[in-house]
């Protein structure tokens, strides 16, 4: 027959019933209360707009990017310093020394605390990223990363520094607040008065390089070409070797030093070379002289070719270790040798040279009498403050126009010739 419910059933139906009721009454009384908290809550669930900094509290960093493109207006046309952060997107410690940098952007940048808004920056920042801007790395002589140039208009590059993250920040404020307390002075200094300072070093580094090369077993010169070993990567060569403004240079340096014109560079020449460089046979040029004449004269003839073959050698080397790239012209300046350069050394030095090469850039000027005042402004204005340069400051000195730099000039000349009324006829817009 039908079964009947067993008692126990019977009983929970009603008491599961009385719960239900229970909590539906609860919610109910529940539901004003939860649209009150909600409504309390609103606020608070609201998005807020981004705090604005005030005084006294860190500021945003304005490290502006720049390219090849926006390089002459950004950095060369920049009214006070420049500082040009070159990284790499790979490197490690441009990402640790980037904190670094953007404290002491915010320090001496548009965004620097002291003065409040509006204050005057005390210099511009920017950045440079290899990957995207390889060429104007290439031309910024950048090949190391994180690297730092500090550039100052009509001068170029005033300053270098390769930094690691330790000693980052400290360099930094200290070689601003170096440049930034002498900007007067260096604004002053022609780049005329550098140039024979250029040509020294010119000369004396193509004489180290020629030296490195006699006295390098030949196999091993070899295998550096053919295994494209570290010291000369092959992308790094085929960029030095496209560079026709190098190549030129090299060209009319060879023509320099290739006193009786027979197209090749024997010893005789490169003694006459080492006399320009140190007139009283010093300790640089005499080791310098050794090695090129360690095989016999004969065996130094170095034609045009292998010398611009020789020069690139060692241009790529340079770019590998930046650092050591002034070190011979340095060396042949630094009369006792104790590290530092005075601006007897030096005045001593350019005359010599300018008496035995008159044609070079800054030699051919109409009152050579004007020369040594225009180094003795130049040495006022990098030098410490006993009137000497250290290696450190020597290269700040010498480093100046780079190849974008002349790029600029070049952009300029282009535009003042499509300001006149020609303009239009050669294609000017």
């Amino acid at each position: 027959g039908p079964r009947t419910p067993s008692p126990s059933l019977m009983t929970m139906r009603p008491t599961n019933n009385a719960a239900t009721w229970v909590m539906r009454l609860c919610l109910i009384a529940a539901l004003p209360n939860a649209a009150a908290l909600l409504a309390g809550l609103g606020p608070l669930l609201t998005p807020r707009p981004p705090l604005v900094p005030t005084r006294g509290s860190p500021a945003p960093t304005m490290l502006s990017a720049v390219d090849s493109e926006t390089w002459c207006e950004l950095v060369e046309g920049c009214d006070g310093l420049a500082v040009v952060f070159f990284y790499a997107p790979w490197c490690r410690n441009c990402k640790a020394v980037r904190p670094a940098l953007e404290r002491v952007e915010r320090r001496f940048g548009s965004a620097a605390a002291e003065g409040g808004a509006g204050a005057a920056a005390e210099a511009s920042f920017f950045e440079v990223d290899f990957q995207a801007q390889t060429k104007l790395c290439y031309d910024e002589r950048v090949f190391r990363f994180p690297t730092v140039h500090f550039y100052l208009p009509g001068l170029g590059r005033v300053g270098r520094c390769v930094l690691t993250a330790k000693e980052a920040e400290p360099r930094l404020r200290a070689t601003l607040s170096r440049l930034l307390d002498s900007r007067q002075q260096l604004q002053q200094v022609s780049e005329a008065a550098l140039a024979p300072l250029v040509r020294y070093n010119e000369l004396a580094s193509a004489l180290q390089g020629l030296a490195a090369a006699a006295a390098a077993p030949p196999a091993v010169a070899g295998a550096a070409e053919r295994d494209g070993s570290e010291l000369q990567p092959q992308r790094l060569r085929s960029m030095v070797e496209a560079d026709e403004r190098h190549l030129a240079s090299l060209e009319e340096l060879f023509r320099r030093l290739d006193t009786d014109e027979d197209g090749r560079l024997q010893l005789g020449d490169l003694e006459a070379a080492a006399v320009a460089l140190q007139p009283g046979g010093g300790a640089a040029s005499g080791a310098l002289l050794e090695r090129l004449a360690s095989g016999g004269a004969s065996s130094v003839a170095v034609d045009r070719a292998s010398f611009v073959t020789l020069m690139v050698d060692k241009a790529v080397a340079d770019f590998r270790a930046p650092e050591q790239a002034l070190l011979p012209a340095f060396a042949a300046l630094d009369a006792n040798g104790d590290g530092l350069i005075s601006q007897e050394d030096l005045i001593g030095a350019i005359d010599a040279l300018c008496a035995a090469q008159p044609d070079a850039d800054g030699c051919d000027v109409e009152d050579l009498e004007q020369l040594p005042l225009r180094l003795t402004e130049a040495v006022a204005a990098f030098a410490d403050d006993g009137q000497l340069l250290d290696y450190e400051r020597f290269v700040e000195m010498v480093s100046g126009r780079s190849q974008a730099s002349k790029e600029c000039e070049l952009r300029g000349d282009e535009d003042e010739d499509c300001d006149d009324e020609e303009g239009e006829g050669r294609g000017c817009r």
